[in-house]
């Protein structure tokens, strides 16, 4: 039987009272379709074996493919696609994120900032 029951859940806040730990912060499972206690998710994941522990890999360091700085690096995928495109820096990552990854942005961008350089006054 399971032992982290919960009642009185509000969603709004996350809160709910856990039969086991009494009051709570509660997430939604997406892969069991319910509200979880985040006390039972942490006993769950100190006992779960070993070898299918999550660890998170080290960013592997190297040549940024846009602005060719070395750092660590952080795979670029298309997002309507999820197709790996390759491996940029945070900055140019970050910079492809908020210009949501459309090149006539980009463009216009480009546009502006030769129009508006120093260089060109």
């Amino acid at each position: 039987m399971w032992k982290h029951r919960l009642r009185g859940i509000n969603e709004k806040e996350f809160k709910a009272i856990c039969d086991y730990c009494g009051p709570v912060r509660i997430r939604w499972r997406k892969d069991r379709k319910r509200w979880v206690c985040s006390k039972a998710e942490s006993d769950w994941n100190k006992n779960r074996p070993k070898n299918r522990k999550r660890t998170r890999r080290k960013a592997p360091i190297g040549t940024c493919a846009i602005c060719s700085i070395v750092s660590k690096l952080h795979r670029d995928h298309d997002h309507k696609t999820g197709i790996h495109r390759g491996l940029i820096c945070i900055f140019c990552n970050l910079g492809l994120g908020l210009f949501k990854d459309s090149p006539s942005l980009l463009n216009k961008a480009a546009l502006y900032l030769n129009k508006n350089s120093p260089a060109n006054q």
